[in-house]
């Protein structure tokens, strides 16, 4: 009887164990579009002078058009894929107020065969630098968000493997301001959480100019890409981190194919 509940204290022991285990990581190749600018033909232009608004009909059968062709290109490269949307020309509308943060665009397969897109009010906007939740003005605290339906992580998953992205919302209308350091503080603390948690590909989406990138691996370790958009594209590695620009461009998505191996290290990164 002895012997017998020794096995099987060691056979549930061996349970646990392999229960609270880490799970295996495995490799992945994504696509990923950074959309920055919408082009000008989808302004109303009711009375022969540029409006303030897009029209919404072609609006959206833009962002369909778009994602759809980027996506059919990256299932050709046997890649995943996933778009974020981010208003970052101020002297443009902007063309929806989730896309003033950074949006991720989702693809609903629920009703037709050709999936349209849309922006998911749940777990999509992404501002990893700002606190939403709440707000203090002296004493007195105010919930101004209840709903929290800004996150500061998004997770594609991709059958057993997922990849975590985290944005950093720029304040200011100046291209000069480089990233204040109590955000990047802030996206720190997050890239370190995601780690604990057994996260090793981490994306950091920047509204910031392209020339910060360097200034941000050096405060905050832990990051895999940084992408940013700029005038030209450009993709670099410095120090196992892939720093990608992508141009400012209102008509066809660019796409960035970044492939991680189990380990979260980065094999390629290139447009």
């Amino acid at each position: 009887m002895t012997t017998l509940f020794r096995v099987g204290s060691i056979a549930i022991a061996a349970i646990l164990l392999t229960a609270c285990s880490p799970k295996e990581h495995q490799p992945i190749t994504t696509g990923i579009s950074f959309v920055t600018q919408a082009p000008d033909y989808l302004l109303q232009n009711p009375s022969g002078t540029q409006s303030l608004k897009y029209a919404p009909k072609k609006t959206a059968n833009w962002l369909n058009h778009q994602y759809r062709v980027a996506s059919r290109k990256a299932a050709d490269k046997n890649a995943a894929y996933i778009a974020f949307y981010s208003d970052q020309q101020h002297d443009k509308p902007i063309l929806s107020p989730a896309f003033s943060y950074v949006t991720a665009i989702i693809s609903d397969h629920s009703r037709n065969t050709n999936p349209e897109v849309r922006v998911q009010g749940e777990q999509a906007i992404l501002a990893s630098n700002i606190d939403f939740g709440i707000t203090q003005s002296g004493n007195d605290v105010f919930a101004y968000n209840p709903n929290k339906a800004r996150a500061d992580v998004f997770e594609q998953q991709e059958d057993s493997e997922s990849i975590a992205y985290l944005s950093l919302i720029k304040q200011t209308h100046s291209e000069d301001d480089a990233p204040l350091a109590h955000d990047l503080a802030v996206l720190a603390h997050s890239v370190d959480r995601l780690a604990t948690q057994g996260r090793n590909k981490i994306v950091l989406l920047s509204q910031y100019d392209a020339q910060y990138s360097s200034h941000i691996t050096g405060q905050i370790k832990g990051l895999d890409v940084i992408i940013s958009a700029g005038k030209v594209s450009n993709v670099d590695i410095q120090h196992s981190t892939c720093l990608a620009t992508f141009e400012h461009t209102g008509v066809s998505w660019q796409t960035l194919y970044v492939s991680f191996d189990s380990d979260g290290n980065i094999l390629r990164c290139r447009f």
